[in-house]
């Protein structure tokens, strides 16, 4: 049911320091920390990377608080696993 309610997933291929960031971000009670709790739950290792299955829903919300111009540790956390996925592959 929580896939019909929050959207298709998106893989997000995540650094190693991302990855290790994402319990701190998980942790408490409110919008940004829910949404950082089923990113840090949807992560599998793939080929030795940490790879995320992120929601639609909360794709959006990792896409607008990646582009506010405030700082945060969640949005500097959007920002860098937004453009580490922007890159092109390695071939």
């Amino acid at each position: 049911m929580k896939g019909r309610i929050l959207g298709k997933a998106t893989q997000l291929v995540l650094t190693k320091k991302l990855h290790e960031e994402l319990p701190g971000l998980a942790v408490g009670r409110g919008g940004y920390q829910s949404t950082f709790g089923r990113v840090l739950d949807s992560v599998k290792i793939i080929d030795g990377k940490p790879v995320a299955h992120v929601y639609t829903k909360d794709m959006e919300k990792l896409q607008e608080w990646a582009q506010r111009n405030d700082a945060g540790s969640w949005q500097d956390w959007a920002r860098a696993a937004l453009a580490e996925n922007a890159k092109p592959a390695a071939q």
